[in-house]
């Protein structure tokens, strides 16, 4: 626990000592500034929501399983905000800056968003090691992967072509949005029931992986067509991609989110098979006779020879004679005390 803690604070301290310093060097305009200074905010606003919930005991008012699944679907979130941001933020920032006066501040938001990405793997590596809710295991970290890589699709799909040209592109983004939606709702359920409905789960998996591979030939088809045109240089983005670039990490990032949904099906295939191996133990358990209990001359006859079991049960009676003898004259005592008090009493009379 005090490992959480320490993780927390350092990751708390870094990421605000990142957008601090790329705040005052007012040098975060772009999409790509913005969205390290959103990555950095959010990684700071939800330490110091864990921390100060921790500090004041407010997770007293609602259940521990539900802030359990809170403070880890957080700490899940900012781990891969703070990631994307340590490896787009050089790219753009640091690249070709040698001789800019802002460099030494840039090099120091850098290794500070490192720190905090650090801070928050390990965050959730310590909980996912002993797992005590839904969000930390397996399950829920795979639905906040496919949310993550969900908007991450739609970033770099963003600005590329208008669809209108493309009408299967728009078949493509909705399949992006209601795939996270859908997601992102699934998550809150688990979020308060600790658990997930196995069986809407795994069919929405499904449909989620055949819907995601449905939209890869549109998107290989617009490359294809994308590859003949020649861009003008205002047509990067940026991080220096052009559209033809980015329309290939969009298809990498589908394929791994299909990915990611077909082990989200055999996850709950799973568990719905340990589910019922665990009730059919029960059952047996309770269904099967009870064993009747040998006596010590049962286990002694069928474990000694006959001879060696016929002296030890003539020793057991002698020994149960005397023990009988030693309780008569224990008895025979106390009846004697109780004549000779009778005896006084009738003399003092």
């Amino acid at each position: 626990m005090l490992c959480i803690h320490v993780a927390n604070i350092a990751a708390l301290l870094s990421s605000c000592v990142s957008f601090g310093l790329i705040i005052c060097s007012r040098r975060w305009d772009g999409e790509v500034g913005v969205l390290c200074v959103f990555c950095w905010t959010f990684s700071f606003i939800g330490s110091l929501l864990n921390l100060l919930t921790l500090m004041f005991s407010f997770h007293m008012g609602v259940r521990p399983i539900f802030w359990r699944n809170i403070s880890i679907t957080i700490s899940s979130y900012a781990a891969l905000f703070c990631l994307s941001a340590s490896i787009i933020f050089p790219n753009y920032f640091l690249k070709g800056q040698e001789d800019n006066e802002f460099y030494s501040y840039f090099i120091l938001v850098e290794i500070f968003s490192c720190i905090a990405t650090l801070g928050h793997l390990v965050e959730v590596w310590m909980v996912w090691i002993d797992p005590t809710c839904y969000m930390a295991m397996g399950s829920g970290l795979l639905q906040v992967s496919q949310t993550y890589i969900a908007s991450a699709i739609v970033f770099f799909l963003a600005n590329i072509v208008p669809f209108k040209d493309h009408p299967a592109m728009i078949w493509s983004l909705a399949v992006y949005c209601m795939c996270f939606f859908c997601t992102f709702v699934s998550i809150i359920c688990c979020t308060f029931q600790n658990q997930h409905n196995q069986i809407w789960q795994k069919g929405f998996n499904l449909i989620a992986a055949v819907m995601y591979l449905s939209v890869a030939w549109p998107v290989f088809h617009l490359i294809q067509d994308l590859g003949q045109i020649v861009f003008p240089g205002s047509c990067q983005n940026d991080l220096g991609l052009w559209p033809q670039t980015r329309l290939i990490i969009v298809l990498g990032l589908t394929a791994f989110n299909f990915l990611l949904y077909l082990l989200s099906v055999c996850d709950a295939c799973i568990l719905r098979s340990n589910v019922n191996e665990e009730e059919e133990n029960t059952t047996s358990s309770s269904t099967s006779e009870p064993r009747p209990i040998e006596t010590p001359d049962e286990i002694r006859a069928s474990v000694l020879p006959v001879e060696l079991s016929r002296s030890l049960q003539q020793q057991n009676i002698i020994g149960n004679h005397q023990s009988l003898h030693r309780t008569d004259l224990r008895s025979q005592q106390n009846s004697f005390n109780v004549y000779i008090k009778n005896l006084n009493i009738y003399v003092n009379k």
